[in-house]
């Protein structure tokens, strides 16, 4: 037995505790779950994160109950409200390809989650990019013809 905390971002990024930490078991707070998923999607709440002991898994919440089960220990639970895209909190993403395309509300989430990964990765690269040419060092021209040895003329019109 473990326990679990399910905490609801609601409207304004009010939170809200649906289920108070209690002794329970994944079964029953996925049933906890079920009961509670028309209230949360009608407050615009359509993400769960899950934290295990792989880090954090972002599942829409039409999926919470499958996620919920496969898992064998899950520390935190946190929903999501899409609207205020509250992702802050967050160490990594994982993109969930499994979205059906009559869900037009998820397929946006995916969206969302897809070009903050991207911004991500662009603003990365771009400090990247920076600090390799930011310190670029040019040797001076004499050392170079230096090194090269290409044309003496004094010791080729002595020879």
């Amino acid at each position: 037995m473990s326990k679990f905390r399910l905490i609801i971002k609601g409207i304004e990024n009010k939170k809200f505790l649906i289920i108070v930490e209690k002794e329970t078991t994944i079964q029953n707070l996925s049933k906890e779950i079920e009961k509670v998923y028309s209230s949360l999607y009608h407050k615009n709440i359509s993400v769960l994160q899950i934290k295990n002991k792989n880090g954090f898994e972002i599942v829409p919440i039409y999926q919470a109950n499958q996620v919920l089960k496969d898992q064998d220990e899950i520390s935190v639970n946190y929903i999501l409200n899409k609207k205020k895209n509250s992702f802050e909190d967050q160490n990594e993403f994982k993109k969930n390809e499994k979205i059906p395309k009559e869900n037009i509300e998820e397929n946006q989430v995916s969206q969302i989650l897809q070009q903050k990964i991207q911004n991500k990765l662009e603003k990365e690269m771009k400090k990247k990019i920076e600090n390799a040419t930011k310190f670029k060092i040019y040797p001076k021209k004499t050392d170079i013809l230096s090194q090269l040895n290409v044309f003496d003329e004094e010791n080729f019109f002595e020879n």
